[in-house]
């Protein structure tokens, strides 16, 4: 119920800024600049260690994200029992007043995004996350690159020239005369005018649509680098304020293009600090990855090879794991990967697996 409720509140808050800003009429960059690349790995997700790839995906900033995960339970499908939403504050508190010269002068900030997850482990014990991150490099938002809006802004300019094409071709279907229009019989200059001003929006959108999904096929493996912090408390109930303090994780990506359109790279590490299990001392657990995505923006498949050492434990572990990647439909996402997981130091090794449903909110969403 906790988790359910956690989620619920981010989502409000999301809707509550859509709502009161949905009869402003200037140019939002949320609704005309979306671009709805592979939803990114959540810090608090990631920092709950509900599954054992540690590397956080890096992103372009978007209003809402979501995942929930770990499906399979003693190989059998389960009611996911780890969640986590993400928002970005500062896009949707000035998402009524935003403009592109604000956004690029402040890219970072507005690439600040909260985290908040939950999950709940084998021991009936609530892990609570929150986390922060901010992208420093991101070479795939159209937001800030030049060559799109150079071409967005020849698209527009046609608009003016189209306003007369499209009023000559009503006044052709209809069998309006020039003089008719001079003498505006009936109102029919406003008439002609509404029906061009329609067709012209009609005419751009489709424009800009496709070079949206142009920009999508060539950018979605561009060059990123995000920085990321958690927090995990855990606690024995449902009541947050009995939560104690687990852990703080901290997370560098970097992910850069291969083979034009068709692969990335990822390399990352993080460092965890965390509480003992039955002491008072703290402890670390760095870990380092690389992950290589090859496919498209929409289907692609991956494999990704890490090293954690635990030094509680002692030990450390080696991760392979190969997996894919689907857009099923605008905003919606799946994943899944199946490895090993080796401990070489007692000749261990274990099979995991792990499935992941994501959500963002569409690129043609629209609140109420």
């Amino acid at each position: 119920m906790k988790n359910v409720l956690l989620l619920l509140s981010v989502f409000l808050f999301v809707t509550y800024y859509g709502y009161t800003q949905k009869n402003n009429k200037s140019d939002s960059l949320i609704n005309r600049f979306k671009l709805n690349f592979a939803v990114p790995d959540l810090p608090a997700l990631k920092g709950l260690g509900a599954e054992p790839s540690t590397i956080l995906r890096p992103s372009t900033p978007e209003v809402f994200s979501f995942i929930t995960s770990n499906f399979f339970s003693d190989e059998k499908i389960v009611i996911p029992n780890s969640f986590a939403a993400e928002f970005a504050p500062f896009i949707l508190a000035n998402s009524h007043k935003m403009t592109l010269q604000k956004y690029q002068k402040n890219p970072e900030l507005y690439s600040l995004r909260i985290s908040v997850g939950s999950f709940k482990d084998t021991s009936n014990i609530s892990n609570l996350s929150v986390g922060i991150r901010i992208t420093v490099i991101d070479k795939g938002d159209l937001k800030n690159d030049k060559q799109f809006l150079e071409k967005l802004t020849s698209i527009l300019r046609q608009r003016v020239k189209k306003m007369d094409y499209f009023r000559d071709e009503y006044q052709r279907i209809n069998n309006i005369s020039e003089e008719d229009f001079a003498e505006n019989k009936n109102g029919v200059q406003e008439i002609i005018k509404e029906y061009a001003t329609s067709k012209i929006k009609e005419d751009t959108d489709k424009h800009i649509e496709q070079l949206k999904e142009k920009y999508k096929t060539e950018n979605w493996n561009s060059e990123k680098f995000d920085i990321a912090f958690a927090v995990v408390g855990t606690s024995s109930d449902s009541i947050v304020k009995n939560t104690k303090f687990n852990s703080f994780i901290t997370w560098l990506t970097y992910g850069y293009p291969m083979f034009e359109n068709s692969g990335q790279v990822l390399v990352g590490g993080n460092l965890r600090v965390f509480k003992g299990y039955n002491n008072d001392k703290y402890y670390v657990e760095p870990s380092l990855g690389s992950r290589v995505y090859l496919g498209t923006n929409r289907i692609k498949g991956f494999s990704e090879v890490q090293y954690t050492y635990n030094q509680y434990e002692g030990k450390s572990h080696f991760l392979l794991d190969v997996g894919g990647e689907f857009n099923i439909s605008d905003g919606i996402w799946l994943d899944f990967y199946v490895g090993i997981d080796r401990n070489p130091a007692s000749n261990v090794s274990e099979f995991i697996s792990n499935f992941n449903f994501r959500y963002t909110l569409p690129e043609k969403f629209k609140f109420f």
